[in-house]
């Protein structure tokens, strides 16, 4: 799960690029992206909606009732780019004026496709954090579980593959507010489907640096830091607080975002500072934070020929991850080895 975890490792794709983890095995990618964007159909234009009914009507109906009728707003905010204006405004109104229930009537005055919209609206407002927990549930592998445990997982998690979690994502598409409240349950395979779902932008400095503090495992800061914190405006300033953090998530974000702007230049960083932190700190630093550290340290010895040699001795002699376990045609992320194999690559 975490670099520092155990597992095997492999380094690929771009040189010097900061390493990612599966939750199956602790692995060193290349990007740590992922091609993001669906298709989305062009929706019909919408009928004219003329239902008007008071919320006493729609309770008297007996039909199936939204928990309050200021759902309203928050059931066509989750619907996002897939339906125009006009029909979140129909279902805005539908839904403030019958009190959030769907009857016969109702329907005959509304598009298929608005009726549609309505109830994967009511869905997502009110069932669906226990809904998608429960997905996740029957997702869950038992030896996969007992894999993540032994990895640093916490109990709460369900063994879920990483990729039925991008595929329900995809489905979900873009709901920040759902992603919060995924977020806040603390399980593992919830905060990892909220990283894939949520809005940066949407989120002030504060938010993200409470999120970052409070993810559950090295797995999710990985996720984090590649799908939120990396797309946030305010990441440099994050970033610069981050470095002086006690505490072991912020610190990893913290070198994960310098490990990048030094491999995108390192322009206004002070390399030879930062290789006398990484040569007195890391050492004793803990696990999650060392493997953000040790990206740095490689980073700079990958892209900065005048430090290189200094970067390479440092690897050397704090020796971390020299028994590091690789698959094959992988390269382990021992430094040293890293550099060199790096450089070679580069031509």
């Amino acid at each position: 799960m975490s670099g520092a975890s155990g597992g095997v490792g492999c380094v690929s794709g771009r040189a010097g690029t900061p390493p990612t983890h599966s939750l199956r095995r602790a692995a060193v990618h290349g990007n740590g992206t992922v091609a993001e964007g669906t298709a989305r159909s062009k929706a019909r234009r919408p009928q004219r909606c003329t239902a008007r009914r008071t919320s006493a009507q729609a309770s008297a109906s007996g039909r199936d009732s939204w928990p309050n009728a200021s759902a309203a707003s928050a059931a066509t905010s989750g619907l996002g780019g897939s339906v125009g204006d006009l029909q979140k405004l129909q279902v805005r109104a539908l839904v403030a004026s019958t009190g959030g229930g769907l009857g016969a009537s109702d329907s005959s005055h509304l598009s298929s496709r608005t009726v549609g919209l309505l109830r994967v609206a009511r869905i997502i407002v009110g069932m669906t954090v226990n809904e998608i927990l429960a997905r996740l549930k029957s997702l869950g592998d038992d030896a996969r579980r007992a894999h993540n445990t032994k990895a640093g997982a916490p109990d709460n998690q369900f063994g879920v593959k990483l990729g039925d979690i991008r595929a329900l994502a995809k489905k979900i598409k873009t709901a920040h507010e759902l992603a919060l409240n995924l977020w806040d349950t603390g399980n593992v395979e919830a905060q990892l489907l909220a990283t894939l779902i949520i809005k940066p932008k949407s989120l002030s400095a504060d938010e993200l640096d409470k999120l970052t503090r409070s993810t559950t495992c090295a797995q999710v800061a990985e996720w984090l830091n590649s799908y939120v914190v990396a797309q946030h405006p305010e990441k440099e300033a994050l970033r610069e607080k981050w470095m002086m953090a006690n505490d072991r998530w912020a610190a990893r974000a913290g070198w994960n975002l310098t490990a990048s702007r030094v491999n995108k230049g390192a322009d206004g960083l002070d390399l030879p500072a930062l290789l006398d932190r990484i040569e007195k700190e890391m050492p004793k630093a803990m696990p999650d934070v060392q493997w953000t550290m040790n990206n740095t340290l490689a980073a700079i010895g990958i892209h900065d020929p005048k430090l290189r040699k200094r970067a390479v001795a440092i690897g050397e002699k704090i020796g971390l991850y020299r028994d590091w376990p690789v698959s094959k045609g992988c390269i382990i992320p021992y430094v040293p080895v890293w550099v060199e194999a790096m450089v070679k690559r580069q031509g």
